[in-house]
């Protein structure tokens, strides 16, 4: 598949979601242990220790994006996001598709 794009279909979309759902599952139970709040079943966090759970799955979408130009989903499954028409768009809110490149 030298260079080609393909869209991306629901399967491999599914996996980078699962990856990245494992990802902020992980930062939510670091944070519960950090916090003393696990359990012989998990973690039960209150709303201060969840509030900062999310803004660190905030972050990590946010820096990995910005840095990486994809999350660790989209870097497993070969994931690339691409404007509809392959060029970059400059004003105007994003219209995108999801793509997979060989």
């Amino acid at each position: 598949m030298n260079g080609t794009r393909t869209s991306a279909g629901i399967g491999v979309r599914g996996v980078e979601a699962l990856i990245d759902l494992i990802v902020v599952l992980v930062i939510f139970y670091l944070v519960a242990l950090a916090t003393g709040h696990t359990t012989d079943s998990g973690f039960d966090l209150p709303t201060g220790p969840t509030l900062v759970a999310v803004a660190l799955s905030l972050v990590y979408f946010t820096v990995l994006e910005g840095l990486l130009g994809a999350t660790f989903g989209k870097l497993a499954t070969n994931l690339r996001v691409f404007a509809r028409s392959m060029a970059r768009r400059s004003t105007g809110a994003p219209r995108s598709s999801a793509t997979c490149s060989g």
